[in-house]
């Protein structure tokens, strides 16, 4: 009785680990730009976005600056882990975050005394990373977006499984992409933002998620922002 009153009174002493959210990006930076020709699709190159420094790529190609250097990808394909409760259920109310048509995110490209290009230090996201100006800057522009454009923006996501069950090793994805799809109209350059529910069935199994592909029903438009939003313990 005195061991289990023992085990009792230090269990009670320990401190609960609070649960801590996570809001985990799906792009590799900010402001995919969509269009209603060809899907914006992970793997593929030429997806124009912007850098987390401020720089806008073109998506894996040559054409950062540098000529031996490739633009990173623009929709992360390593995806994010999908998080467990702590009583070891996978969390059901984990949620796709977007954001879209903010064109006021896309970097303002200034050239200084020297020549280099940089970005304003006006830009909404400039205190996200080092240096102050984003030193360099690309000279690539995005087309212009009607602001009275209307179109549907519709979101494929996939689930994967590392090969053994084991973080660090390679991850297999669904083959179908479309096992979780939603749609989202947009409105010009008036910024559309909400949220949506992964169903409980498609996260069950899964280790991790990632957006598959972005595609418009009619006019082009800016994906500023696609992430996962979800509690960890």
């Amino acid at each position: 009785m005195k061991k289990i009153l023992t085990s009792a009174i230090v269990a009670l002493a320990l401190p609960l680990m609070a649960a801590v959210y996570s809001e985990q990006p799906l792009i590799n930076g900010w402001n995919i730009f969509a269009t209603n020709g060809t899907p914006a699709i992970v793997g593929n190159s030429n997806i124009l976005y912007t850098y987390i420094h401020g720089e806008v790529f073109n998506s894996l190609n040559n054409n950062n600056g540098n000529t031996n250097s490739v633009a990173p990808e623009a929709i992360d394909s390593t995806g994010v882990p999908v998080y467990a409760n702590a009583n070891g259920d996978i969390v059901a109310n984990a949620t796709i975050h977007y954001y879209l048509g903010n064109t006021n995110w896309i970097p303002l490209v200034l050239t200084n005394s020297q020549g280099q290009l940089y970005v304003s230090s006006t830009w909404p996201l400039n205190t996200a990373q080092y240096p102050a100006n984003m030193y360099p800057a690309t000279t690539n522009v995005y087309p212009r977006i009607d602001a009275s454009g209307t179109s549907t923006a519709t979101f494929n996501f996939q689930r994967g499984w590392s090969a053994n069950g084991a973080a660090g090793t390679p991850i297999i994805w669904d083959s179908v992409t479309n096992l979780f799809t939603f749609g989202v109209s947009t409105a010009g350059t008036t910024p559309v933002s909400g949220s949506t529910n992964l169903p409980t069935a498609f996260l069950q199994g899964a280790q991790y998620i990632r957006l598959h592909s972005i595609s418009l029903s009619a006019s082009n438009t800016i994906v500023n922002q696609v992430s996962v939003g979800q509690w960890k313990p």
